[in-house]
């Protein structure tokens, strides 16, 4: 195998309960919303919630967090490099669970430079080769060897900056 696609993902996150949420939103899908609302510089404000009160027809960017009866619990992603970035959104039909949802690039990836200006300093970014055209149906499309980003949760008695 020299090349794979990702269609989706078929990751999904349920809850015991219908736990407090801080999750931000980007806009609903729509016509006025062609990128399928998956736009968005995760900057928002985080404001309180409760998974049974989140909008299915928004689209929750990462970090989310969740305070269980145990537990805070942030998910979130890392090494993001050449591959879709994963939002969440209510699944239908099913009782607090979240599901993951590649953004879909409209346009063709385009490659993390081999080095960029940090302070005048040049350092190494990715040395990954060129991406390859990806679309709403293929979000992720590579060649082999390649890396995928970390899921990664964070997890505490109390939420800390």
């Amino acid at each position: 195998m020299d090349s794979f696609t990702v269609t989706r993902d078929a990751t999904e996150f349920t809850f015991a309960g219908d736990d407090p949420v801080w999750a931000g939103w980007n806009n609903p899908e729509g016509a006025a919303r062609p990128e399928g609302g998956f736009i968005g510089s995760q900057e928002w404000q985080y404001l309180p919630n409760k998974i049974s009160g989140l909008n299915p027809a928004y689209k929750h960017g990462l970090p989310f967090l969740v305070q269980t009866p145990a537990a805070y619990i942030a998910i979130t992603e890392s090494d993001l490099l050449d591959w879709s970035g994963m939002w969440l959104a209510p699944k239908a039909g099913a009782k607090n669970t979240l599901e993951a949802q590649l953004a879909p690039p409209n346009y063709p990836a385009q490659p993390w430079p081999a080095a960029h200006a940090a302070g005048g300093i040049y350092r190494a970014v990715n040395t990954a080769p060129a991406p390859i055209w990806r679309n709403a149906e293929r979000p992720v499309v590579a060649k082999t060897p390649h890396n995928s980003p970390w899921r990664a949760f964070i997890v505490g008695r109390q939420p800390r900056i």
